[in-house]
């Protein structure tokens, strides 16, 4: 019935005058025409050098004036993007909802051409962003003619060479907010001609103005933005040629059942009728509808654009030339073969579909998170991931991301939905499914051994290219986690230190307070305690402080590195473990002392599961929690009331309150730090990184330290007006690095094994009491002549629990990274075994012998 349908509109779209299809004919031709002469013309201004005449009107070699004015930020740039996206939900909205009542002066739009309407932008700026992620085109405020690095090229010439600066400036991104409607003149212009022309000038001044906003500070040149709406407008001519395919494809339903009402899908095909017959051929063809053609599309489509990292990595290493291309072809068919008899597997009636949809989905995200920050999958990142709270996702959302799950999943699921598909009795589905496996296994094997010795060379050279093949690594790192169970019982937490005693203390000492804050996203280098140029820890400076300068992470994700350091058994034992024991914080609350966690992030990864912890994350705050986070500060908000609730025998022995930070992390980086601490500007604003400058990055990342300095320094004051009860220290480490860009790498979370040094080097920072100093006897001044020396995260457990002074067999001395300071050092009881006397003051040349073995003995994770 629904064919019969289909066929009748087309005869009746057959019988319109012959003039109007001759009308629209030419008008195709004609459109054809200028698009083609428009692309020339851009070309030609590309290399006319208009650009940089039109650059230098409105900045000079100091850079442009107008770069931070407020109306160009936050009106025309901030202000204009989030009328875009809402122009965009309205659309979306008037797909099922129309309000012709109230725009009665307006032709009613079918179904089909409202869905048109709203899918357009979505593409179009999907595309522009797919084009900047690969573009090493920088921007107009980083050439060395407005006093940045970068050199000027033609765009579409030097697409992919690096001009010297940061790249990912071209084609211009903001004017697409504009340019990404001007689909909707193809959308009205079947139905209004006045309507459609109305609609494309609007959407090209919207364009061009916003274009000039930005060129006016110099974030794109005018090409970049004439560029964008030429893209813009290819993309939506090609939409509507490709249109009424996907209308017909998806009004099509193999399964028995009533089919949708296909009237308003008819007559859009009407129009060209040519088209309707070529596709309801195309679906005549029952060949198509066997597993294996879907399987086969399904894969091939997730082995190339999924892949846009893995491309890309290849491009950078692999010289060009017909070897590299047939290298790429062979990792294309071994990537789709894999799949295609991964899938197989589920190639039944009720799995099929939904499981091609969910590994699309796999591929989309993968495909983004990989292009975007150019960060790898594996099973630490996934579970990485699994921790991720609702801000930290939402500091990730983005116009792009949005793109790549339309272009990646979204259009492609409904394909696939839609796809007939005949399956058979079960017995032979069985035995076809076996088939098909057993073939794209052999075509694999029979790629690997066509392409065997530049394959091994290539992945032995270049480990991090297997975290890139996307989904494939997202399914291994799948079931890495879901084998988990297999090599350990989750289920059961061992316990550790049990027999955890204070040392004996001396009389009158008071008992400790020791904060320990865990840093958040700390890059080492950027503090400037430990040489940094910029004055980003100005407070920290004036304090009677210690950093160590040379430290380094045992992971590159809180997910790693939190319950690694907080183990008594490094980085190689912690991931090596065959059980799961309690950790450090266990080992103090076994001592008696009083242990408390303020969380100010996403959770402890389980380490303070058993201790009392509380969330500052969304507490009540106008100041310090103006929107729907807190500024770290908030944890040090009424401390005096929090630990006056822990049990009162456990504070006189001591107490251990942990801070965990929100800190660095990103890449949201400037909802990390109040205005007041924003030193360094322009700072970046955008979570899709590569839209930043450099200088903004580092600029936004700087202001987290900057105001991470003033949090660490009022724990500090606030520690020193509490020596009247206690002995107050304080210990900050971050849980591991963060890449800014340098190689074209952000965020962090890489393999440990390929991860650069700035994922992995991370701030020690330490200040004692006197009242502390006096009771154990290490002081600042001699930390500070060990600051060089190589601390890693394999020592902090221990190095806790030597400045608590705490005795148990979990205790390893060497691994003290205040050992070699310390004038009373622990030493073990050999009458006592598990058990630590109270030791007497040793020889400097016994401290030395200390400092010595804990250098041979700690684990030294590469850098």
């Amino acid at each position: 019935m629904q064919c019969n349908a289909m066929q009748q509109s087309v005869k009746d779209a057959l019988r319109q005058p012959a003039e109007a299809a001759r009308m629209q004919i030419m008008t195709n031709k004609r459109l054809a025409l200028y698009t083609a002469a428009l692309g020339l013309a851009l070309i030609a201004w590309d290399f006319s050098g208009f650009d940089l005449v039109l650059a230098h009107l409105s900045g000079n070699a100091n850079g442009f004036p107008l770069r931070e004015n407020w109306f160009l930020v936050q009106v025309l740039h901030e202000g204009a993007r989030r009328v875009a996206w809402l122009l965009v939900l309205g659309l979306c909205l008037c797909v099922w909802w129309w309000p012709g009542q109230r725009w009665s002066h307006l032709p009613r739009l079918p179904f089909s051409q409202r869905l048109q309407l709203a899918v357009t932008p979505l593409l179009a700026a999907a595309v522009v962003s797919l084009i900047k992620s690969f573009s090493a085109i920088s921007c107009p405020w980083s050439l060395a003619d407005f006093g940045g690095i970068a050199h000027y090229s033609a765009h579409w010439r030097y697409l992919l060479q690096p001009d010297g600066g940061s790249g990912g400036c071209f084609p211009a991104g903001h004017a697409v907010s504009g340019f990404a409607f001007v689909g909707g003149y193809f959308a009205w212009r079947r139905h209004s001609a006045l309507v459609a022309r109305r609609w494309l000038a609007g959407a090209v001044l919207a364009g061009l103005f916003l274009g000039v906003a930005q060129q006016l500070r110099g974030a794109h040149f005018m090409s970049h933005t004439l560029w964008s709406g030429w893209i813009c407008w290819c993309v939506a001519w090609a939409l509507d040629a490709a249109w009424p395919y996907l209308c017909r494809l998806a009004s099509t339903n193999s399964a028995a059942g009533a089919a949708p009402a296909t009237g308003e899908l008819a007559l859009t095909l009407a129009v060209e009728h040519h088209t309707v017959r070529a596709v309801a051929g195309l679906h005549g063809a029952t060949w198509l509808r066997h597993p294996l053609w879907l399987l086969l599309a399904a894969g091939t489509w997730m082995a190339l654009p999924a892949n846009l990292s893995l491309w890309q990595a290849l491009a950078d290493i692999l010289i060009p030339g017909k070897a590299a291309w047939a290298f790429e072809t062979g990792m294309a068919v071994m990537i789709a073969a894999a799949l295609t008899a991964l899938l197989s597997l589920a190639a039944w009636r009720w799995t099929l579909k939904p499981a091609l949809i969910l590994t699309m989905l796999m591929a989309s995200c993968g495909a983004y998170f990989m292009t975007s920050y150019h960060v790898v999958i594996d099973s630490a990142m996934l579970v990485n991931a699994l921790h991720t709270d609702a801000r930290e996702v939402r500091d990730l959302l983005s116009a792009r991301l949005l793109g790549f799950l339309l272009v990646l999943w979204v259009v492609p699921s409904i394909v696939v939905w839609r796809w007939p598909v005949v399956y058979g009795h079960w017995m032979r589905r069985a035995w076809q499914n076996l088939a098909t496996f057993v073939a794209a296994v052999v075509v694999v094997g029979m790629a690997v051994l066509a392409s065997f010795n530049p394959l091994s060379s290539t992945m032995r050279n270049h480990h991090e290219l297997r975290y890139r093949i996307n989904p494939l690594n997202t399914i291994y790192a799948l079931g890495q986690l879901a084998a988990v169970p297999l090599r350990r019982n989750e289920s059961v937490i061992e316990p550790l230190g049990l027999d955890a005693r204070i040392a004996m203390p001396a009389a009158g000492a008071r008992p400790p307070l020791l904060v320990l804050v865990l840093g958040e996203t700390g890059r080492s280098g950027n503090f400037s305690v430990n040489g940094y140029a910029r004055s980003t820890t100005p407070e920290l400076a004036r304090q009677d402080i210690a950093s160590f300068t040379n430290a380094w992470s045992c992971g590159t994700s809180t997910a790693a590195s939190v319950p690694c350091m907080f183990s008594n058994l490094g980085r190689s034992g912690y991931e090596a473990r065959s059980r799961n024991t309690e950790g450090l914080l266990d080992v103090i609350q076994h001592a008696g002392m009083a242990v408390l966690w303020l969380d100010n992030q996403s959770g402890c990864k389980g380490v303070c599961d058993r201790v009392p912890s509380v969330s500052t994350a969304n507490l009540q705050d106008a100041e310090l929690c103006p929107n729907d986070e807190c500024f770290d500060a908030i944890m040090l908000k009424g401390l005096e009331q929090r630990i006056a609730s822990l049990p009162a025998e456990r504070r006189a022995k001591g107490v251990v309150l942990v801070l965990h930070q929100m800190g660095s992390h990103g890449p949201a980086y400037h909802l990390r730090s109040p205005r007041a601490f924003k030193r360094f500007m322009p700072e970046c604003a955008d979570n899709y990184l590569q839209n930043c400058s450099a200088e903004e990055l580092t600029n936004a990342y700087d202001n987290t330290v900057a105001y991470t300095d003033h949090v660490l320094a009022s724990a500090i004051d606030w520690l020193k007006a509490q020596q009247g009860s206690y002995a107050p220290a304080l210990m900050f480490v971050a849980d591991h690095g963060e890449s800014l860009g340098e190689h074209n790498l952000y965020l962090h979370g890489l393999p440990y094994l390929i991860a650069p040094d700035v994922q992995k080097h991370v701030p020690w920072i330490t200040w004692f009491s006197g009242g502390f100093t006096r009771q154990t006897g290490i002081s600042s001044a001699c930390l500070r002549a060990h600051a060089h020396e190589r601390v890693t995260h394999d020592q902090y457990f221990h190095s806790v629990l030597g400045l608590l002074q705490i005795n148990s067999a979990s205790y390893d001395p060497r691994r003290n990274a205040y050992a070699a300071c310390a004038v009373t050092p622990l030493a073990p009881d050999a009458a006592a075994p598990g058990l630590w006397a109270k030791s007497e003051p040793v020889e400097p040349a016994r401290a030395a012998s200390v400092k010595a073995a804990r250098s041979s003995s700690a684990p030294r994770p590469r850098g």
